[in-house]
């Protein structure tokens, strides 16, 4: 008699005659992809955590609601900072950090600048977090043919608390307790000021473009290692069925 060929690691037999006819199975191969689908999911699950905010480099967009005449889109700060920067200023309950930003309204944009923003856990509740006064260099952008020189905006809070130390946020989270926003912005000489209620600003956190790319290869390994993983077990769903029908003769 000649010994029907396994496939796998029958972890039960039934012997008809001296052929072993698997009943159950666990191949080497569905192990191995079961772990590489497990890699991939805590992979990808840690890529979905850092488009939600984590540790490290943090993006935000800090958007206002059209101002009316003459700027008649949305203000967006872009603001992008290291969230594991030093804290520059020595005092308690205050701290201030190096930044960048941009300047983004309607289809005009303005080019990167240094900046500070400042988070203040105040201990009455009057919690901020602050874009210091920025300018840039002439010549000036324009907005809407406003020449801006400089700007800053502020986030704060009259009761509660956005904060609980006075560490740069890590997710847009903290605008939610924000109960008044202003910016400021224009020339130096006579910078206009606006103020904003809950629901005409908001914050999001903008993911890396390298966040985006480890995405989109992680959701493509994942694919093809399902479809092997499909074609093993069509593989294997087929040498049962042969090895099954040779022992029942």
């Amino acid at each position: 008699m000649t010994e029907a060929l396994r496939v796998g690691r029958p972890e039960r037999t039934s012997h008809v005659g001296s052929i072993h006819a698997p009943e159950t199975w666990s191949g080497g191969s569905n192990e191995k992809a079961d772990r590489n689908r497990g890699s991939l999911r805590a992979f990808l699950f840690r890529v979905f955590e850092r488009g939600r905010g984590g540790d490290g480099f943090q993006v935000f967009d800090v958007d206002f609601t059209a101002l009316g005449s003459p700027v008649t889109s949305d203000v967006v700060f872009r603001v992008s900072y290291d969230s594991a920067a030093p804290d520059v200023n020595s005092g308690p309950n205050v701290g201030f950090y190096d930044a960048n930003v941009t300047l983004r309204s309607g289809a005009q944009a303005a080019g990167t600048v240094r900046t500070r923003v400042s988070v203040i856990d105040d201990v009455s509740g009057n919690d901020k977090f602050q874009l210091q006064t920025t300018s840039f260099t002439a010549p000036f952008p324009l907005f809407h043919g406003v020449p801006i020189e400089r700007f800053n905006f502020t986030l704060e809070t009259s009761a509660g608390d956005m904060f609980s130390s006075q560490a740069l946020p890590v997710t847009p989270d903290f605008a939610a307790g924000a109960t008044l926003g202003s910016i400021s912005l224009g020339p130096a000489i006579a910078p206009v000021s606006y103020s904003f209620l809950p629901g005409s600003f908001e914050v999001t956190l903008v993911p890396e473009p390298v966040t985006s790319l480890f995405l989109m290869a992680g959701l493509a390994t994942l694919l093809v290692v399902l479809r092997g993983a499909d074609r093993r077990a069509n593989l294997h769903a087929l040498n049962s069925e042969f090895l099954l029908q040779a022992a029942s003769r």
